[in-house]
Order: C-alpha cells, then sequence, then structure tokens
C-alpha cells in the first residue's frame, strides 16, 4: 500500500469553525445595514441567508439587505463602512470580539496528525 505524503498546508474554513464571528462579521453586517437604513435587522434574517449558501461575501450580503429594505447604497460605500465597523480605528473595531473557539494545544496536535485517505474523500 503506497501512502500518501503528507499535506504541506492545512485549510480550514475560519468562520464559525476556529473562530466565533457571531459579535464580529455578523455584527457588522447588523451595523452596517442599519447605518444604510435605520432599521437592525435580525440574527435569524442573516443566519436564512447563510444557510442559502452563496452568500459568504459579507460585503455582498450587506448591500442586498439593504437594498431588500428598500434603500439604495452604492457598493464601494457600504464596503467602505462595513470595513471601518469592522477593523475599526487602528484594529479596535468589532474584530476585537473574536474569540478563538478550539481549546489550546489543538493546532499543535493537528501538526502532528498524519494524512490517512479515507473512504469518504477524495483529493482534489
Amino acid at each position: 500500500m503506497v501512502v500518501p505524503p503528507r499535506p504541506g498546508v492545512l485549510v480550514f474554513d475560519m468562520d464559525g469553525v476556529l473562530v466565533e464571528v457571531g459579535e464580529s462579521y455578523r455584527e457588522a453586517i447588523r451595523q452596517t445595514v442599519q447605518h444604510f437604513t435605520g432599521e437592525l435587522v435580525s440574527h435569524d434574517l442573516i443566519q436564512d441567508f447563510k444557510n442559502q449558501g452563496g452568500w459568504n461575501n459579507d460585503w455582498l450580503l450587506s448591500h442586498r439587505l439593504i437594498q431588500d429594505h428598500g434603500k439604495t447604497a452604492a457598493y464601494a460605500e457600504v464596503v467602505e463602512y462595513f470595513n471601518q465597523v469592522f477593523m475599526g480605528e487602528n484594529g479596535d473595531g468589532l474584530i476585537q470580539r473574536e474569540r478563538w473557539l478550539p481549546r489550546p494545544g489543538l493546532l499543535d496536535q493537528l501538526r502532528q496528525l498524519r494524512c490517512r485517505r479515507h473512504s469518504g474523500f477524495r483529493s482534489v
């Protein structure tokens, strides 16, 4: 049996896997929509869009929700405001609310794992 080489990189989707983003990215969506519409959207509404798939880009989702509220805003303005809320001045924005989900030492443990083929997985 040939053992495949160990991968040089292991990639994770950070949002909700390694980092809790409900109070950072999701809140930035809420604050951005509120800025342009005067209305605060619910966490459930945002989650409904996320569950549909195709809404990984939070700028596009913010822009869509603004339009759904009957308002118009230039996409570039939405992006600029979102980034301002998320990053803040000197990194003091909503990004500061993110928290690490895995227990300490998880990444060190993952480094020690060997890549094994499993019948349910395939290389891409």
